[in-house]
């Protein structure tokens, strides 16, 4: 009889986890666990036999050469179950990770490198010859107007994606429905604080937890 990959395998007692479905050897779970997601590779019926691992862990890790085979095929079996913001909660949040993969709050915007100060403006008067003097105050002009530019730039690009980050928190709580309460922007605060080194997917799936308690 083939295998239903539907249906776990293996006994799994933690009635706060999501099943997957099969992916290799391992029964896949996703798990709220309080608001630090994780996912969770079973392998076997005793309690002891599965492994697991954050996401903010899984979405970190840049190497694979000090981990086991068999922790490296776990790996791979999490990294083909998608994202678990969108696993472990239910398809009217989709909008949210839709507008995020899209770039709907990131800018457009791009920031002008400072340019590198010419060697020119570096040497006193006494180093240099007649024409190289000469040509001293277009050198300056023109490095004086890259950095104004550069500067300018970099303001523009922090304005419009603050901008965007506002329009980011006003999508949040409207998804949430708690436009209109007093602490939503503490809200906001605390799921950035937690979740922004990860991405804006960590920020709401943060924020969708924490907005319960204003509820």
């Amino acid at each position: 009889m083939p295998n239903d990959k539907t249906q776990p395998r293996f006994t799994h007692d933690c009635t706060a986890c999501r099943f997957l479905g099969q992916i290799g050897q391992f029964d896949m779970y996703a798990c709220p666990q309080n608001g630090r997601p994780t996912i969770i590779a079973r392998i076997g019926n005793d309690g002891p036999d599965y492994s697991s691992y954050p996401l903010h862990l899984l979405k970190k890790i840049d190497s694979v050469d000090s981990l086991s085979p068999d922790t490296i095929a776990m790996l791979l079996a999490c990294v083909r179950v998608g994202d678990v913001g969108e696993i472990l909660y239910p398809p009217k949040e989709q909008p949210m990770y839709d507008n995020i993969r899209a770039g709907k709050y990131q800018t457009k915007l791009t920031i002008i490198p400072k340019p590198k100060m010419p060697n020119e403006l570096r040497l006193t008067a006494s180093m240099m010859t007649g024409p190289q003097l000469k040509a001293i105050p277009q050198i300056k002009a023109d490095y004086d107007k890259a950095l104004q530019e550069s500067d300018e730039s970099l303001k523009a690009y922090n304005v419009d994606q603050n901008r965007l980050n506002g329009v980011f928190e006003a999508d949040c709580a409207k998804e949430c429905g708690i436009e209109d309460h007093p602490k939503r922007g503490k809200l906001f605060g605390i799921a950035w604080d937690l979740g922004h080194s990860s991405g804006l997917s960590e920020v709401w799936l943060y924020y969708q937890r924490l907005s319960e308690l204003l509820q």
